[in-house]
């Protein structure tokens, strides 16, 4: 396989697609465009197409109607073309048990036919950040679920292709890993930059990793903006309080920007807007409970939520 056909890194175009598997629209006349080099983050809840728009940019699913390019190719008309060009991470990993760590690479780099030499160079640049290097010669199915994923995104990013889309790449990581893989991320698009398309729960990722974002819901592709532009809900704060009287929670429920208050067991949590912080943390020391925790969502978790309502939960 050869890279010629993309001198580039490709732009996207999605125009009035839809996918439709009987009743179900998974795609519903959905048009966007991606700019080349563009790290383009999809989110949304479970079954709004997030999986969909991948298979469809791949060619594995044919569209119910509309019309998708990238650069110049139609990914069902072209579809060896458009792959030649992509690497995947496509959900389930598709790894298998019998093969090695090595292997599995070894693989990939001869179905592109790249020299030995550079896949075994390759292969330590993708495994080292991981500490997998020294286990590279162990079956995967001796492996944890983390391991295996951070062995499917390190064959994603094993050929540095024009298209990069990534399904939901830090599912299973623990915190640790999950800073190595977005870390590894933004060194490979730093590097090749890539037109890269990532759906993920993991908003807080999506914020810190893409250029602009689009929400899905039920198929619509509701608003795509930089996510720093998007209509954000007031930013708002979760305080965990111990030792607290029924009066409190009575007096808590009356301020301000408070949107919630609820008993977890022993404890209570008082959900609020920024800007009636202040006053509940006054009053839970005024009247002589314990403060646990504070916590903040993420600017993006809120715009999500506050866009999809129920379905973003």
């Amino acid at each position: 396989m050869n890279a010629d056909n993309f001198i580039t890194p490709p732009a996207l175009k999605l125009d009035a697609v839809t996918c439709t598997f009987g009743t179900i629209a998974a795609l519903d006349r959905v048009t966007c465009q991606i700019a080349p080099s563009t790290i383009f983050g999809l989110v949304g809840p479970n079954g709004a197409g997030k999986s969909t728009w991948l298979r469809v940019l791949l060619g594995l699913i044919r569209p119910s109607s509309g019309r998708i390019t990238i650069g110049p190719w139609d990914p069902c008309e072209n579809p060896q073309v458009v792959r030649q060009q992509c690497s995947a991470l496509l959900s389930p990993i598709g790894l298998y048990d019998n093969l090695t760590a090595q292997e599995h690479l070894e693989l990939v780099g001869r179905i592109w036919r790249m020299p030995q030499l550079d896949i075994a160079r390759r292969m330590q640049d993708v495994l080292e950040p991981w500490g997998l290097w020294p286990r590279r010669l162990e079956r995967v199915a001796q492996w944890s679920q983390g391991m295996r994923q951070q062995l499917a995104l390190a064959k994603a990013l094993f050929i540095p292709t024009s298209l990069l889309l990534l399904d939901e790449p830090t599912t299973h990581l623990d915190p640790d890993a999950r800073h190595h893989a977005i870390q590894l991320l933004i060194d490979h698009w730093t590097r090749y930059q890539p037109t890269m398309i990532v759906t993920s729960h993991d908003l807080p990722l999506i914020e810190e990793l893409c250029h602009i974002v689009g929400i899905l819901q039920r198929g619509h592709l509701v608003a795509v903006d930089d996510p720093h532009r998007l209509p954000h809900a007031r930013d708002a704060a979760t305080v965990r309080i111990h030792q607290y009287s029924e009066g409190l929670l009575e007096l808590l429920g009356t301020i301000d920007g408070v949107t919630g208050v609820a008993r977890q067991g022993d404890l209570a949590q008082v959900m609020v807007e920024a800007p009636g912080l202040n006053a509940v943390l006054e009053l839970v020391v005024r009247q002589g409970a314990h403060i646990v925790d504070v916590t903040t969502a993420s600017r993006l978790d809120e715009t999500v939520r506050h866009m999809l309502g129920d379905e973003g939960q």
